[in-house]
């Protein structure tokens, strides 16, 4: 229904204005005449008068005083049903013919119009309607007598009247006096016809009255059929458009735009001689003379007035048209009337009209008189079909026969076609069918093709899918079509080929058809019709070789490369297609047509073009004998698509499918094959990424022995494939990964051994396995060799045993070797294994294969994985690779693919003069080519090194592979290298390199390179190299610098000068630049490590030391670099510019203390110079090293180097001074110390000789201890000699001292660095003791302090030497077997060796059991005796109280049970009177008695770790938490959960603190997590290891509450304990319930209410079905705040990131709109976790607004704006909180920018409507909060209200906005603020008709208020909510569209309000549970969207569709995967 227009104020006339003269001052209704004279005016007073005089009409005019004389003027009929003017029924379909009566009886007199006007304007005022309509009758028979000259006064009057008194015009008498004008009169002179003026004047009077009624009069109807029909005379005048068109819209009808018209409104006839009255009026007259800008302005304006005004007259008024035009159409004459054409072009909108017209229209369009006419009608009709009804469906079929001849007529005709095309989506589908039956029919169109051509320019894409489907149902026929359907195709692709979507057409041809009369349609004609879509595939494809495709290809193989672009997109069309059709063949054909397995493969090599030639043309001979080759051979060179590969494949797998394996991989083989020839650098043929295919192809080569054959049970059979077929699949996989190396390179690299041994061979060339580049060397070589054969030799013993095997369960033949038939045909099947050597056929096709496809150059070129260079690096610098030189001929013109290693290599080894052998080549030309190709890559080399251009990457690996080579261990390889240094780093281009890379490679060379000279040079380089260098690569140079100096010394003499060697000078000055070089570099590493601090890991700090200088100064040095730079200094100071003072100064300060250094990874202090250092010092020439050597030598280390070798004069006069002083200190400890004393006499008196001084004093005692002495010292020496004693005791036989037995234990047992033989001496001296001597007494108590001594290793030392600790028990045992003592001595023992299985350990586990058998309990002594003699020993501790209590423990353990000692430790432990430091001891000795803590006696022990204590005694004792780490770790898992059954049956008595950890403990403990991975997968949920009951995880509960009771500052849950719960609840539902129960109970006693509500929303954090268990949800929700973490937060942060992901396209729409549903459904339940990402979807809405509209809504930002907000308004009220705000603010923000932007789009408006509301109810809820954030926004609402202006919310907050801000002003805004009324509200009642039509047994009925209620819910979702129940009613339907109206409407329902999807829950069982299969296939159509809103009761929906499988026909397979896809989008579970 069309809006009524609001009434606009009436313009004045334009053009000049005429005085219409003025009102007397009495009232005097007269109008004075121009002329006093005029005979006119005084007819006019005459007839008129004067109101003044009469004030009434003439007596015969006045109407009759009493009623019925009224009546009979203007009949009044009540009780009727009037129409919007006012009109009664019977007065609207026609007046009676007495109106005219009455109209010339009513009209009154008008001679002169001057005065009409004023008496009008009087009568209104004085409201007289009769006066009003007779003057009005008055001036319309003044226009009719002057019709010939009307007065232009009477058409101002007139025109003035009807703009500022429209009413006045609408009355019965008026309307019929006014279309009297516009009637033809036959009394009419001739002449007044040719004047239309009047007629012009009265439509514009009736349009302007009229303009604003919705209803018209019918009588505009009957005039404008009368003129229409007959002269027209105002029907075609453009300025009376206005009136016209809105008559013309009672007929619906769409009008051609003048532009299409072909026929003229103004044409002349030729005949006669009169003009014509519709002639129309000169230009400038006419509308067109205007401006272009008035007139389009006037159009707008005008268009705007045009809307239909006959809406409740549809009916009476066709009916009318229909009867004029059959009566028109009946009569010879106006049969061929060019004006019933017309008028039949305006009433095209009704269908019937249509249908008359098409009739005739060949008939009319051949009548050259009736050519335009009819052209303007065939146009019309074809724009009004519209409806795709029956009757549109016949005028389609009579369009598409109309033959036209001539060439403007076909023109028009296409013209008309491509019009009807775009007025119904289903028009194209029409006309195509009837176009191509017409086609194959014997009358056929001859425009039928030009027809189709039309049809593909329309729409390509759907075009060619309806040609599709008509051949398909040309192919369902009886009759066999397939060669007429051929031919007419070719035809149709010969006219239109360039506008057929041919991948479109073929799709079309494979669709599935789920008609019935294809799913009943013969199997005969089924396997008809499937051989002909194979065949029209194939023929698609062969139509796809366009003339431009054929001189593509014959250029190209030409060597022309023209035109290239037009060939590769027809290779690619040509792949897609045949990808489409194996996906057909795969999934469609098998289920379809059901296929016979000959047909079924023959189709699917037919498509792939893999079939026999004469396949494609047996059926018409076409293509020609002269093109079939090229054809063939453009179709079959095209890439494969790796969906069609995989597919294959998987169709040779799928054993329901008649496709063999062998056939499957034939044919893959083949694609791949002609595929890779085609390969081009800039065409991808191959593109391959699924790694899936490896197995797939594999398993093709799988052999399966017969199913019915039974193998021997136990018996494995082997895995085994087809030799030949697995060594084809090999060959094919080395094609795609040489064409697909990214992918499958890496892959098949690593994993696959045989396929890497191929790529191997193809890139080196070698075809021989192994291929040399395998190993290193010979040796390996022919170790893979042996391999290979043992693993060959295994694989024949298993294939003939499973032959052997097959042979007894079948034909019971004996097997061997000479017999076998599956031995040469098998082959193990152990992809994954070692390579396997390929069969000699296999080596020489890859050798073919190698030179047609280029495999090994493709491997070659990959970089990412780098093939090559890993063959490379594998070889290292000792194999030589002659290959590489072919590798590198073979990549002529692109060097820069291959990798640098690879051309320095061939650098090395290619010279030319290398050998004798290339002379020859001389001969022959080889050289002179191999000297230019060296010469070219020494030339690219040197680009690389030079070039500013070039990366640092690039010259790093050129440099780095030069350097590699410097360390090689053979010298030829190092003379190469630096051979190729020589030629790429040339004197002529130093300057050019750039170095700024890394080398390190050269340091190693040092510690290799024996040649002096190239050593020199190294050090000299790197010194130069150190300054960019960081500290770290400092760090590895100076310690690879420091062993060279310290372990290569005998170089290093030849290298740095030497003091007294004659050198030549060059020699000299080298090696004065090396020792100032590496001073330098010394120096330099030395400033830089005391400026950086660096942090050393423990396995570099093994030989760090930390260096301390007096300044404060520090770093961090490599012991080996200290002592390297010390050996340095000793070559004295060099003569170049040097670093040699400043070192030197750093090391020994002429005025201070050289620096100390510490070990880093213990901290003690290290030694920096050590004796060999101290010599090396004292022999240099530098004073202030050979002072620092001499400083606190000890007499031996004076002695020692006195007598070494080589010392200079000066040092030695220094050390001789030295000993002198010593004398002085200490002279017996220097005479003890020289053993030989004459002979150190005469070395003193020899360094006297040499001119040394100093030593007289020490000289003077040596000589006087020559003498003889006879007196005895007077010193006592009992020390001295008790030391001796002791070191002599290895040479002893006997031991006579006992009291060191200790060290001698110490000496045999412990870690000291003495040999074993001395070990055996000191062992077997006291072996022989103690068979003379009883000493096992001492050597007890020894071993008890030893194995007391925590720093003791002597447990190492008896597992180490057995040979010495088994004995010596045994000697022990036999002497003191039941000794306390030892008893103890073998439980520590034991204690230490649990983990071995040793000798000793089963003597010492032997000897215990013996003791444990033969204990007895003493009566004599008992358990209180142990506990208090233990008690007063600890009371009253000596230094020897823990000795004894282990003796008494001892012989307590061996006469008594140990659970009695463990229950009496434990009681002295929980005797407050004890000292805290007796706690420890007897710790230990629990700890001993019993490992697991709980395990003897679980009651007392229990208390000693759980007991609650005071908070004084927890400040004092602290063995709860060793004892509770010491449970945890050592105790059982039996043990654990009885404890855990003591500690959670009771809470008393018991620690909550203590229990809560000792649980976190358990679920922390490494012994849980042992075997498992490290790394769990996404999904693994962690091992419930507690498994605690229902009341358990209570008492847990009870726990926590009982800890946070203890902390009075807040009620808040611990993080650790929360996480604590979350674990023993484990996720289940009937736990979580039972500990929600348990606080529910609480919180209803009054007890720790606060702390059980913040339990339990800890739970709710993670368990979201805690809302199900309270009575209270929202209170729980409540309490949830934001800094609390849930797991929910990560599920909606999930979720909005998907529905933010905007993007083009309709698969992200889906995505989407899926999770728009989940944040729906998770916003309806859970909005407090939604509200916590409100923050995120505010940030998700920016910046999406400032795109155009158009990108907008591609991108679907627009779409995301819609759901966002949906989302806003399920969580009101709670969203519109303070503490919101902020997040609503950044919102409120993008979408008023989105307005701002875009707020006058149409699209927009339905965002703006809710958005508003929204705002409304912020407003109500909050309004000073509202008032805030709205307030910046007030101009924008503003400018909305002019888009927008009956919007009454934003009235309302306009209104706020206005108000002051205050508090107390809340009043008025609430006052302002009410809520918004429902613009129609929908009550139940007003729905209570369409409830009882959906009851209704008509389907009809049903299926038209479903229709409704979908239009109206559209709009308004709300008033679903009152039809619910009867749609769920409606799911049991047995109409297929009400079921599906249902769905769709309770879908949408549900999508609205997420919270309703629970309820139907029952109906959605119960419509899954029925036995009528379209009921159940309707419910799982919707099945994914109910899981996700109703997705509580997901599992028993899944569940039932599951079952609805199994026991009927109906697949739900797809339905289960879509709903889980949903579930799981992005990964996300609820």
């Amino acid at each position: 229904m069309f809006p009524k227009r609001q009434p606009k104020k009436g313009h004045l006339p334009t053009g000049e204005v005429f005085a219409l003269g003025s009102k007397r001052q009495g009232g005097d209704a007269d109008i004075k005449p121009p002329s006093s004279s005029s005979s006119s005016a005084l007819a006019s007073r005459k007839t008129l008068g004067s109101s003044s005089t009469s004030g009434q009409l003439p007596a015969k005019r006045e109407p009759p005083s009493a009623p019925g004389a009224s009546l009979l003027k203007k009949p009044r009929l009540h009780h009727q049903t009037f129409t919007p003017l006012g009109r009664g029924e019977a007065e609207r379909r026609g007046s009676p013919t007495t109106q005219v009566y009455l109209y010339d009886e009513l009209a009154k007199e008008v001679n002169s119009p001057e005065n009409l006007l004023v008496a009008i304007e009087d009568a209104c005022t004085k409201e007289d309607e009769d006066l009003i309509e007779a003057l009005l009758c008055g001036g319309v028979k003044y226009l009719k007598v002057n019709r010939a000259k009307p007065d232009p006064t009477s058409f101002l009057t007139l025109m003035h009247l009807s703009k500022s008194r429209p009413s006045i015009f609408n009355t019965e008498v008026l309307i019929e006096a006014f279309c009297s004008l516009l009637k033809r009169e036959v009394a009419m002179n001739f002449k007044a016809k040719g004047n239309a003026l009047v007629s012009v004047l009265v439509c514009n009077v009736l349009a302007s009255a009229f303009i604003d009624e919705e209803n018209w009069p019918d009588n505009f109807i009957k005039v404008y059929l009368d003129d229409s029909l007959g002269d027209r005379v105002w029907v075609d005048r453009p300025d009376c458009r206005l009136f016209v068109e809105n008559i013309q819209s009672a007929f619906n009808t769409k009008m051609p735009k003048l532009s299409m018209l072909s026929s003229d409104a103004g044409f002349k006839e030729s005949s006669g001689g009169s003009p014509n009255p519709t002639t129309p009026m000169d230009d400038d007259d006419s509308l067109s003379a205007m401006p272009g800008a008035l007139k389009s302005i006037i159009d707008v304006e005008m268009d705007s007035l045009i809307y239909p005004r006959y809406i409740y007259q549809q009916v009476s008024i066709e009916t009318t048209v229909l009867d004029t035009l059959r009566e028109h159409l009946s009569r010879r004459t106006d049969i061929g009337s060019r004006n019933l054409l017309r008028f039949m072009t305006a009433a095209c909108g009704y269908p019937e009209v249509r249908s008359l017209a098409v009739q005739r229209l060949e008939m009319w369009l051949q009548n050259p008189k009736l050519t335009r006419a009819a052209q303007d009608l065939l146009m019309s009709v074809c724009m009004n079909c519209d409806q795709n009804s029956s009757q549109d469906v016949d005028v389609m079929s009579q369009i598409s026969k109309i033959r036209m001849k001539t060439k403007n007529l076909i023109n028009h005709y296409m013209l008309c076609i491509k019009e009807l095309l775009t007025q119904h989506p289903e028009n194209l589908r029409t006309l195509m069918t009837h176009t191509v039956i017409n086609e194959l029919s014997n009358s056929r169109n001859p425009n039928n093709l030009t027809l189709i051509t039309v049809m593909f320019q329309f729409e390509s894409d759907q075009s060619a899918k309806l040609l599709a489907e008509v051949f398909q149902d040309l192919l369902s026929h009886k009759e066999d079509y397939l060669r007429a359907v051929r031919s007419l195709f070719r035809e149709i692709c010969r006219v239109a080929r360039q506008d057929i979507n041919f991948t479109e057409f073929c799709l079309g041809l494979m669709q599935e058809r789920t008609e019935k009369k294809f799913k009943d349609l013969d199997p005969t004609l089924k396997e008809r019709m499937f051989l002909g879509i194979a065949d029209l595939i194939s023929l698609t494809i062969l139509l796809c070789v366009t003339p431009g495709v054929r001189e593509a290809a014959s250029a190209l193989v030409r060597g022309d490369h023209k035109d290239l672009e037009v060939l590769r997109a027809f290779q690619l069309q040509t792949a897609v297609i045949q990808r489409d059709a194996v996906w057909w063949l795969h999934t469609l054909v098998p289920t379809m047509y059901d296929p016979k397995a000959h047909d079924y493969c023959s189709c699917l090599r037919k498509v792939l073009f893999v079939e026999k030639a004469d396949a494609y043309y047996k059926l018409d001979n076409w293509p020609s004998e002269n093109d079939r080759g090229l054809l063939f051979r453009l179709v079959s060179e095209v890439p494969v698509q790796e969906d069609t590969l995989m597919r294959l494949l998987v169709m040779g797998l799928t054993r329901e499918l008649h496709l063999a394996a062998v056939d499957a991989l034939d044919m893959a083989d083949r694609l791949v094959r002609r595929a890779a020839l085609l390969h081009t650098e800039d065409f991808s043929v191959l593109q391959i990424e699924r790694l899936e295919l490896i197995d797939a192809l594999l398993n093709l080569c799988a052999y399966r022995y017969p199913e019915n054959i039974s193998l021997p049970k136990g018996y494995q059979a082997p895995s085994l494939a087809i030799s030949k077929l697995y060594w084809k699949a090999w060959s094919l996989l080395l094609i795609i990964t040489a064409f697909n190396p990214q992918t499958f390179g890496m892959t098949a690299w690593e994993n696959y051994p045989t396929l890497k041994c191929l790529m191997e061979m193809t890139m080196t060339n070698t075809f021989r396995f192994p291929p040399p580049t395998m190993a290193s060397d010979d040796m390996q070589l022919e170790e893979i060799r042996q391999r290979e054969k043992q693993t060959a030799e295994v694989e024949k013993q298993r294939i003939l045993e499973f032959e052997v095997h097959l042979a007894a369960a079948s034909s019971k033949q004996q097997i061997t070797e000479a017999n076998s038939l599956l031995l040469p045909q098998l082959t193990s099947m152990d992809p994954n294994g070692i390579g396997r050597k390929p069969p000699a056929n296999v080596l020489e096709q890859l050798k073919t294969m190698h030179q047609t496809l280029k495999i090994g150059q493709l491997l070659c070129s990959s970089r990412e994985p780098d093939f090559l260079l890993n063959i490379i690096q594998r070889q290292g610098a000792s194999q030589s690779m002659p290959w590489l030189a072919e590798l590198v001929e073979a990549n002529d013109s692109s060097l820069d693919v291959l990798p640098v290693q690879c051309l320095c290599e061939f650098l090395l080894h290619g010279d030319p003069e290398a050998t004798d052998v290339e002379e020859e080549d001389d001969r022959s030309g080889k050289r002179k080519k191999k000297k230019s190709k060296q010469d070219q890559l020494l030339c690219r080399l040197q680009h690389l090194l030079h070039s500013p251009t070039s990366e640092t990457r690039a010259i790093s690996e050129v440099l780095s592979y030069f350097f590699s080579r410097l360390s090689s261990q053979h010298s030829s390889t190092r003379q190469q290298a630096v051979k190729g240094l020589s030629m790429v780093l040339s004197q002529s281009h130093m300057e050019g390199v750039a170095m700024e890379t890394e080398y390190y490679e050269s340091p190693q060379a040092c510690q290799i390179e024996t040649d002096a000279a190239s050593v020199c040079a190294y050090i000299v380089f790197l010194a130069e190299h150190t300054k960019t260098q960081t500290l770290q690569q400092l760090d590895e140079l100076s310690f690879d610098m420091a062993q060279l100096i310290v372990e290569r010394a005998t170089l290093l003499n030849h290298m740095l000068p030497q003091e007294g060697i004659a050198q030549s000078p060059w020699l000299q000055d080298r090696a004065e630049l090396v020792l100032t070089s590496m001073i330098g570099l010394f120096h330099h590493y030395l400033k830089m490590s005391q400026q950086t601090n660096e942090n050393i890991s423990w396995s570099s700090a093994q030989d760090q030391i930390l260096l301390q200088w007096e300044s404060g100064e520090t770093a961090t040095l490599n012991i080996l670099v200290v002592q390297a730079i010390i050996i340095l200094l000793t070559y004295g100071k060099p003569k170049r510019e040097s670093a040699f003072l400043p070192l030197l100064e750093a090391w020994f300060p002429e005025n201070g203390n050289m620096p100390s250094g510490f070990l880093v990874n213990t901290s003690e202090e290290a030694l920096l110079l050590p004796d060999w250092l101290k010599l090396r010092m004292i022999r240099c020439h530098t004073g202030r090293l050979v002072d620092a050597a001499l400083l606190d030598l000890d007499p031996s280390q004076l002695l020692l180097f006195v007598q070494s070798f080589g010392i200079p004069v000066p040092s030695m006069c220094k050390l001789l001074v030295c000993l002198d002083h010593a004398m002085a200190v200490d002279p017996t400890a220097m005479s003890q110390a020289v053993v030989d004393k004459a002979y150190m006499a005469q070395l003193v008196e020899v360094q006297h000789m040499r001119g040394a001084t100093g030593g007289h004093v020490f000289h003077q005692m040596l000589l006087a201890a020559c003498e003889p002495e006879t007196e005895k010292m007077d010193v006592d020496l009992r020390p001295v000699l008790r030391k001796r004693a002791l070191s002599q005791l290895m040479r002893s036989a006997e031991i006579t001292d006992f009291s060191n037995m200790k060290e001698i234990l110490k000496k045999i047992f412990d870690v000291i660095k003495i040999s074993h033989p001395e070990k055996q001496s000191l062992y077997q001296a006291l072996n022989k003791t103690m068979i003379k001597t009883d000493i096992s007494q001492e050597i007890l108590e020894a071993l008890s302090q030893l194995l007391a001594d925590s720093t003791s290793a002597v447990i190492s030392g008896m597992k180490k030497y057995l040979h010495f600790s088994c004995p010596l028990l045994r000697s022990v045992i036999s002497k003191k077997k039941s000794s306390p003592l030892l008893l103890m001595v073998m439980q520590e023992l034991n204690r230490n060796l649990q983990d071995s299985h040793s000798a000793l350990s089963n003597m010492v586990k032997t000897y215990l059991k013996s003791e444990n058998k033969s204990a007895t309990i003493s009566p004599s002594t008992g358990t209180e005796d142990f506990a208090t003699n233990t008690k007063q020993s600890l009371i009253s501790r000596n230094a020897n109280t823990e000795l004894q209590m282990r003796v008494d423990l001892a012989k307590s353990i061996s006469s008594r049970s140990t659970n009695e000692v463990v229950a009496s430790l434990c009681g002295l432990l929980l005797d407050q009177s004890l000292p805290n430091s007796a706690h420890g001891l007897i710790l230990d000795w629990l700890e001993l008695l019993d490992p697991e803590v709980l395990s003897l006696s679980p009651e007392i022990q229990g208390k000693i770790v759980f007991q609650q204590r005071s908070i004084t005694k927890k400040a004092t004792c602290s063995h709860e938490p060793y004892m509770l780490a010491v449970l945890t770790h050592r105790c059982n898992w039996r043990s654990i959960h009885n404890a855990l059954h003591v500690l959670l049956r009771s809470t008393a008595n018991h620690s909550p603190s203590d229990v809560l950890d000792f649980l976190w403990a358990l679920h922390h403990t490494p012994s849980i997590w042992q075997g498992s991975d490290r790394k769990p997968s996404k999904n693994h949920v962690p091992e419930d290891v507690l498994r605690l009951t229902a009341s358990e995880i209570q008492a847990v509960v009870s726990y926590i509450i009982a800890e946070m009771r203890l902390d009075k500052d807040t009620d808040k849950v611990s993080p650790h304990r929360a996480q604590l719960l979350h674990r023993c609840c484990h996720r289940q539902k009937s736990l979580v319930e039972a500990a929600v129960n348990y606080l529910t109970a609480e919180i209803k006693a009054k007890r720790d209410a606060p702390k059980c509500h913040n339990l339990i929303m800890e739970l709710y954090l993670e368990h979201r079905d805690v809302l199900n268990f309270v009575a209270d949800g929202n209170f729980v929700m409540s309490l949830c705040s934001q800094d609390q973490f849930s797991q929910l937060d990560a599920v909606t942060n999930r979720m909005i990131i998907t529905l933010a992901t905007a993007d083009r396209g309709k698969v992200a729409e889906n995505k989407m709109y899926d999770a728009n549903l989940a944040c729906r459904k998770f916003a309806t339940n859970h909005p407090v976790l939604m509200l916590r990402q409100l923050p995120m979807m505010a940030a998700q809405l920016q910046g999406r607004s400032q795109f155009a509209f158009h990108e907008m809504r591609q991108n679907n930002h627009l779409l995301l704006f819609t759901h966002v907000l949906g989302v806003m308004e399920l969580l009101q009220p709670i969203i519109f909180q303070p503490a919101h705000h902020p997040a609503l603010s950044e919102a409120f923000k993008a979408f008023f920018f989105l307005f701002k932007l875009h707020g006058t789009v149409r699209m927009v408006a339905p965002i703006v409507t809710k958005f508003l509301k929204f705002l409304h109810n912020f407003a109500l809820a909050d309004n000073q909060g509202a008032s805030q954030i709205i307030r910046p926004y007030t101009t924008l609402l503003n400018d909305l209200t002019s888009t927008f202006p009956d919007l009454s919310p934003l009235r309302g907050l306009l209104a706020i906005l206005s108000l002051p801000t205050h508090e107390e002003d809340n009043v008025q805004v609430g006052r302002v603020m009410t809520p918004v009324r429902p613009s129609s509200p929908n009550m139940a009642s007003q729905f209570a008709p369409f409830r009882a039509r959906l009851c209704s047994n008509s389907t009809e009925a049903v299926l038209e208020v479903l229709k409704e209620i979908d239009e109206t819910s559209k709009r308004k979702v709300d008033i679903l909510q009152h039809f619910v129940n009867d749609l769920q009613h409606l799911f049991l339907h047995l109409d297929d569209g009400c079921r599906s109206s249902a769905h769709a409407l309770i879908m949408r329902y549900i999508r609205h309000n997420p919270s309703y999807a629970t309820e139907l829950r029952p109906v959605i069982l119960q419509s899954l549970s029925s036995d009528n299969e379209a009921i159940i296939l309707s419910a799982l159509r919707n099945l994914p969207e109910y899981v996700v809103l109703a997705h509580d009761h997901a599992v028993e929906l899944l569940m039932k569709a599951f079952s609805i499988g199994i026991q009927s026909k109906v697949d739900p397979g797809a339905f289960i995967t879509d709903a889980i896809q949903q579930l799981n989008l992005e990964n996300m579970t609820w």
